[in-house]
């Protein structure tokens, strides 16, 4: 019997064995043809119509002759795959959102009147499968001919056959829980993203599996595929039964990986959890918050270690060290909260032999912090408070949120230009936390936008992950801030909305450590070059770049123990750069001369 199947068939059942039992014949499937026409009158076919029925019953030919997409190995085995119940679980840039597509347009092509339902947590997820639809109908006439209509709200697409392919967004995390879903008839249905569903929104999309009429599939095709979160709920309850296929894929599978696409990859998902989730599409721990407990108590035992006394510190006695640097971190948050103000100390001396070959330069820990209790709480104080640490820190940076500061900032600003010895202009920076970054996709190199407060909390949870903070055990009210964040839900784009109340002290220390990504890593410093091109309509070819943005280009590769790529410089120190070019002003850091413009 194994000789007539599929070899991945024959692989699929072998392992299936393994891990169920005698459960492993509860999977529903037909197995993948090596031939789709196989015991078909096809003798008195031309050779056209071969290839027209063989792409009619063979997704991944179809695919290449109406779409001319070849797919890659794995994903043709998705595609190809029959069982009624599949999974996939994949890291980021495998093309699973690409294959779940292809094998939704072409089911809806190939059969009649089927009511497809695309669902997944966020909008901007179902516009961007609605988008890769449009481009498959113009690229093929035949499938263009097929569509009868297409519609953005609700985003549809209808085909002359009867067969309607309709994106809806569900979860609880969007604030929107499953109203959407409720009541849609479905035949078939994809979930895209399925690890950032909530249970409630997920029970309530299974009961559409269920057969509701007579005319309605007696068991409906369901495919989740998702990159893992770590939450262990219902899309791994499903890696766990014995009635789903799961294909598991690592980032690492995609063709094009290499050794520099492993290394931006680390810098962008740098955290051992990010990692084991967005590359390794592992489930890992299951998550606990968003600072997770073994990595807190592993930051108070490096302070026993390095400090003594049981890893504690007097905040009130703290002064600055010989070969430390300082940043401050300030939230000042409403009147009715006051303000909190985070010193942060580098200090390349709290490292031990080991740390060093593992490439860990220093660590990092909250020197002291001053709260200006709420009932005392003026701008002016809060200035004061402020002046009087620069002058006793010499920080390097001042990173202040905005939100509730605008005043205090431009007193702060009036001081700088008052007393220029201060540095104040230089080291104050403002920092919106609704404001967006750019940052460069490690694998497509295209500019995409990212929320600042993510950034800003990831690149918290980097340091404590990569073993670079040391926490006094004192400080109890910073712990608990640190234990009780979470997230809450997701905004209907995806962004994570963190817990409120208690996270003032938080959010100052996360300013301070933002300081030190933005300003001493790579990441956050404008790339002086010494080479700069010119993209698209002005001078570089087409095939290199296209959107006719000014691009620096980095020839020397920085080494430093903290490399987060999440955050980079925003608009505003982009366009001055280009404007200084634009001017011939532009110089390099490490030559001092300008750059000449090579055309």
């Amino acid at each position: 019997m194994h000789n007539q199947l599929h070899p991945e068939c024959v692989k699929c059942l072998l392992a299936r064995q393994q891990k169920f039992g005698t459960q492993a014949s509860f999977l529903k499937c037909s197995f993948i043809p090596n031939d789709v026409l196989e015991g078909m009158p096809v003798q008195d076919c031309t050779q056209e119509e071969l290839e027209d029925l063989r792409a009619q019953l063979d997704p991944v030919v179809w695919a290449r002759k109406e779409l001319n997409i070849t797919l890659r190995p794995y994903q043709e085995l998705m595609i190809k795959c029959t069982a009624q119940r599949r999974m996939s679980r994949t890291g980021r840039r495998v093309g699973k959102t690409i294959s779940m597509g292809i094998h939704c347009l072409h089911y809806a092509y190939t059969h009649e009147k089927k009511k497809i339902l695309i669902i997944a947590p966020y909008e901007i997820q179902i516009k961007e499968i609605f988008r890769l639809f449009d481009e498959w109908v113009e690229e093929s006439a035949n499938v263009k001919s097929s569509v009868s209509r297409r519609i953005n709200n609700p985003y549809t697409l209808e085909l002359r056959n009867g067969s309607r392919i309709l994106g809806l967004t569900a979860g609880s995390k969007s604030g929107m829980g499953a109203a959407s879903v409720r009541g849609q008839e479905a035949d078939v249905i994809y979930l895209d993203e399925a690890d950032y569903l909530a249970r409630e929104d997920v029970n309530a999309i299974l009961v559409l599996l269920q057969k509701t009429n007579e005319a309605s599939e007696d068991d409906k095709f369901l495919w989740a595929s998702s990159t893992p979160t770590g939450k262990h709920e219902f899309f791994y309850d499903w890696s766990q039964n014995s009635r789903f296929k799961e294909f598991h894929y690592s980032s690492m599978i995609n063709p094009n990986w290499n050794e520099d696409m492993s290394r931006e990859f680390r810098e962008q998902f740098g955290t051992s959890t990010a990692w084991d989730h967005e590359v390794l599409a592992e489930w890992g721990e299951e998550m606990e918050g968003v600072y997770q407990k073994a990595y807190l108590e592993r930051a108070k035992a490096l302070a026993g270690l390095f400090l003594g006394q049981d890893g504690v510190w007097d905040y009130k006695a703290a002064v600055p060290l010989d070969g430390c640097m300082y940043t401050i971190g300030v939230d000042w948050n409403s009147s009715k909260n006051g303000v909190q103000i985070a010193i942060i100390e580098y200090n390349p001396k709290l490292v031990s032999h080991e740390d060093i070959r593992a490439g860990i330069k220093g660590r990092f820990r909250v020197a002291t912090r001053v709260a200006i209790d709420a009932k005392e709480f003026t701008q002016s104080k809060a200035v004061a408070k402020i002046i009087e640490l620069n002058g006793v820190w010499q920080p390097k940076y001042i990173y202040v949120d905005q939100g509730f500061g605008s005043t205090q900032i431009e007193e702060l600003r009036r001081f700088g230009h008052a007393n220029p010895d201060s540095g104040m202009l230089n080291k104050l920076k403002a920092i919106d936390f609704g404001s967006s970054q750019e940052i460069r996709d490690p694998v497509t190199k295209q500019i995409v936008k990212k929320a600042m407060k993510p950034f800003m909390v990831n690149n918290s949870v980097s340091f404590y992950e990569k073993n670079l903070v040391l926490l006094n055990r004192t400080d109890k009210e910073y712990e608990k801030q640190l234990s009780d964040y979470s997230v809450e839900k997701r905004s209907r784009e995806g962004r994570p909305v963190y817990s409120t109340g208690n996270d003032h002290v938080l959010d100052a220390v996360n300013l301070a450590l933002l300081a030190y990504t933005m300003e001493f890593t790579d990441l956050g410093k404008p790339i002086y070059a010494t080479e700069m091109r010119i993209a698209g309509p002005m001078g570089e070819p087409a095939s290199q770049a296209s959107d006719g943005i000014v691009r620096i280009i980095d020839r020397e590769k920085t080494n430093s123990g903290i490399r987060p790529r999440d955050i980079q410089k925003d608009e505003r120190a982009f366009f001055k750069t280009t404007r200084l070019w634009e001017r011939g002003k532009y110089r390099t850091a490490k030559h001092n001369r300008p750059i000449k413009r090579d055309i």
